[in-house]
């Protein structure tokens, strides 16, 4: 069943506009808020609070977020989050001092949990589910696009107009996006075809949470973001320039390689998240994962270090899309708005313990200790995996050409 939008049209491409303006204004500010933070007399504790507060209140608020969307409506949530976003970045506009900006992003990223929750319960619940991978794998895709495109945007107008020029460009297009979500996007989500699969009844989300195959999910969520903040935004960019003695040109480079690999392969890894059981894209990327951490973690050299992020692109990929999917095929309708708050806490988890993770690892195994411990997390996850079943049987109907 797909539910139109106010437009008359599937929510799926109003989704991506939206959110492509939400995570692009993300990015416009993501390079220049330490700086921001440091001239205003940030010491470097505070500097990494700052950048870190983003994170941490969109943590606390995901599951608040899921509840609101089903409380108000989804177009008047998404355009509520949105919102709130603007308004901080204005907030860090005119921010004087420190704990202002602080405030600022605590307040960003509490608007960015309500919108980005409630934006998944609408996939979750208006797409059928023989297209819940390729609509992720789109729905992602923008985040992707949009995140490489927001800080060569926000470092080029801080070094024409200042530092608080780039928070001035997100208040407007976080607005445009509030706007854009509440004419485009569908106000109300009726619920699904009942399923076979967590179908209401005693327990509700706390038996569905005891389930096996939601806990893989959250756990893949989970290790998928330690990788992603842990390796690819902390530990390879210090590698790369202390291990290797490359520039930044260089260092940006490789972290590009991983963001082209991942953008490329996400249509097929949404295709084959469709059409073959859920764990099967899990597995094999984490089974392209340890080949990517062995590369890294092999001798130093440039090569590794592309073919390396290359590979963990491949593997983010597949893994990433898949979660998601298999949260949607377990979780009784009511409860999709709950389950995907919780979704969205497992990543911000990844998110946040990740960097910490890959700084005390790296201090205390080196270079290539660091890539070979994170080899230890994603073996048992993959391990786990072999117990995962077929998610996609909670639905009714033939699943011959999925």
């Amino acid at each position: 069943m797909v539910v139109l939008s106010p437009a008359g049209r599937s929510p799926l491409r109003a989704l991506v506009i939206t959110t492509f303006c939400v995570y692009a204004g993300f990015g416009l500010v993501s390079p220049v808020t330490p700086l921001f933070a440091r001239q205003l007399g940030a010491s470097a504790a505070l500097v990494g609070l700052t950048v870190a507060g983003f994170g941490l209140a969109s943590f606390c608020f995901d599951l608040i977020g899921g509840r609101i969307g089903e409380r108000v409506g989804a177009a008047r949530a998404a355009a509520g989050g949105a919102a709130l976003v603007a308004v901080a970045s204005l907030v860090g506009v005119l921010a004087p001092s420190v704990p202002v900006l602080l405030a600022s992003r605590f307040i960003t990223g509490a608007g960015s949990a309500i919108y980005v929750t409630t934006a998944m319960n609408i996939i979750a619940r208006t797409t059928p589910p023989e297209r819940m991978g390729r609509s992720m794998g789109t729905y992602q895709s923008a985040i992707l696009s949009s995140t490489a495109i927001g800080p060569s945007i926000g470092g080029l107008l801080a070094g024409q107009a200042g530092l608080r020029a780039p928070f001035v460009l997100y208040a407007i297009v976080a607005a445009g996006a509030a706007l854009a979500a509440l004419w485009l996007l569908p106000q109300r989500l009726p619920a699904p075809a009942p399923r076979r699969l967590g179908e209401e009844g005693p327990g509700g989300i706390g038996r569905v949470l005891r389930g096996g195959a939601l806990q893989i999910a959250l756990a893949t969520a989970f290790v998928v973001f330690i990788l992603r903040q842990g390796v690819n935004s902390t530990a390879v960019p210090v590698y790369a320039n202390e291990g290797l003695g490359l520039g930044r040109g260089h260092v940006g480079l490789a972290l590009s390689v991983s963001a082209l690999a991942n953008f490329l392969f996400l249509p097929h890894a949404g295709r084959l998240v469709d059409r073959r059981p859920r764990g099967v894209a899990i597995r094999l990327g984490l089974v392209a994962t340890l080949a990517s951490l062995l590369l890294l973690g092999g001798p130093q050299s440039m090569a590794g270090l592309y073919a390396g992020m290359f590979v963990m692109g491949v593997a983010t990929a597949y893994a990433g899309v898949a979660p998601a999917a298999v949260i949607t095929d377990v979780t009784p309708p009511a409860h999709s708005a709950t389950a995907m708050g919780i979704y969205r806490m497992a990543i911000d988890a990844g998110s946040v313990s990740g960097p910490l993770a890959a700084g005390m690892l790296t201090a205390g195994l080196g270079f290539r200790g660091v890539f070979l411990a994170m080899m230890a997390p994603v073996v048992v996850l993959l391990l786990a995996t072999v117990r995962l079943p077929d998610t996609r049987a909670a639905h009714p109907g033939p699943v011959g050409d999925r």
